[in-house]
């Protein structure tokens, strides 16, 4: 799992689908701090 950067300037945070796909979901900020701070409160969808 790991942030990244588009060109719009929005944080999206990358992860393994079943161990696949690799999907992205918007952290719907664009400062990297807001960003971080939704990545370690994610855990994926369909995890607890």
């Amino acid at each position: 799992m790991f942030l990244s950067k588009r060109s719009n300037g929005t944080y999206y945070v990358f992860y393994e689908k079943e161990n696949v796909k690799r999907t992205c979901i918007s952290t719907k900020s664009k400062l990297k701090t807001e960003a971080i701070k939704f990545l370690s409160s994610f855990s994926g969808p369909g995890k607890s």
